[in-house]
């Protein structure tokens, strides 16, 4: 089975079951007047949008409705979630390794995030710290073979807070606001660089110059688009200047891996701006619950959560990340509604 077929049947599969559990717990969910208000204003200016764009808007909203009942699959389905997660994660790892042959970034295992997810969710000790750090240590060395930055950079952090007892749950909201708005600042400066002076700061792969070019295009065309999206083609065909100042072949994808800069060439800037502010909203309300959990639990998923936010931030907009990042980003949801607590408790009534 090709592997592009498992993840998009994944993410379709999932995205379905999670969209009809949606529509038949509807009539029991309660949204809040701000909530309420905040939707409809979306909504509002979505439509406006839709109506200044020329086409390939709906193929947008139809990879952010994915993203949206993948999440509520996670939260609703949590005691399965974390598994299927882990599952998907071996199964994309090893359907790469026999494809190509060797370990790369496509075939990397992030065993220090799956840890981090089975430990956070069905340990009841926190006496595991040993564990995990060999788990980042393995991921470590993968990352410096496969030349994978953004693993890298996450297992310093992970190892930074679980050696030293630093406690990330209480940082979430700002760990999520500052994340990818640093990498949208700094990939933004190396594209002015590059555009100032025809050389970049980095090596010279079109990785490096492919991502800071079309950032750099991104937020300097912030304002041509408050209320209209410029498509993905219409993207492809300007934020591309960097190939022809480096002879690249035309032919060679525009992706900024970055989900707030591919949600802009889906929506616009301000229907953006407000999808990651109702985010923002998630993450804060869930932060201010798991921020008052003892223990190290909350800590380890806000790990595992920190991995996702570090996909949403610096990896294409793809079915594998949206599946990814979606998924734990309910378990995170959930772990913060108390979920999985209550599970070790039935579970342990039941041993009694």
């Amino acid at each position: 089975m090709d592997k592009d077929f498992f993840v998009n049947f994944i993410e379709v599969t999932l995205a379905l079951v999670g969209a009809l559990t949606l529509i038949k717990k509807l009539p029991c969910i309660r949204i809040s007047y701000n909530h309420l208000i905040f939707i409809s204003m979306l909504v509002f200016i979505a439509f406006i949008a839709a109506f200044n764009t020329n086409g390939e808007y709906l193929f947008g909203v139809v990879k952010l409705a994915m993203c949206c009942f993948l999440i509520y699959f996670s939260y609703h389905f949590s005691r399965y979630s974390p598994m299927i997660l882990v599952f998907f994660l071996i199964a994309c790892s090893i359907q790469s390794f026999f494809v190509t042959g060797h370990l790369d970034k496509f075939s990397f295992l992030p065993v220090s995030f799956i840890s981090l997810i089975l430990v956070s969710v069905y340990s009841k000790g926190d006496n595991l710290k040993g564990l995990l750090v060999l788990c980042i240590l393995i991921d470590v060395l993968q990352s410096v073979y496969t030349s994978y930055r953004g693993q890298i950079l996450f297992c310093i952090l992970a190892f930074f807070c679980i050696f030293l007892k630093f406690s990330i749950k209480r940082r979430m909201t700002l760990v999520f606001v500052a994340v990818p708005l640093s990498y949208l600042s700094v990939m933004y400066l190396l594209g002015l660089y590059f555009f100032s002076y025809r050389e970049p700061i980095l090596s010279a792969t079109s990785s490096n110059i492919e991502r800071s070019s079309m950032i750099y295009w991104g937020v300097n065309k912030f304002y041509d688009f408050l209320v209209s999206a410029p498509t993905v083609t219409f993207f492809q065909e300007n934020a591309g200047q960097y190939k022809a100042v480096y002879l690249m072949n035309p032919a060679i994808p525009n992706d900024p891996h970055s989900f707030l800069i591919m949600l802009f060439v889906f929506f616009g800037f301000i229907p953006t701006v407000m999808i990651f502010l109702f985010l923002i909203r998630m993450v804060s309300k869930t932060t201010q619950r798991i921020s008052f959990i003892p223990g190290r639990r909350a800590d380890f998923v806000s790990l595992a959560f920190l991995q996702a936010i570090i996909i949403f931030s610096m990896h294409p907009f793809n079915s594998f990340s949206r599946v990814f990042f979606s998924l734990t980003f309910g378990v995170f949801l959930a772990f913060g509604s108390g979920k999985y607590f209550n599970e070790v408790q039935c579970d342990d009534k039941q041993k009694d």
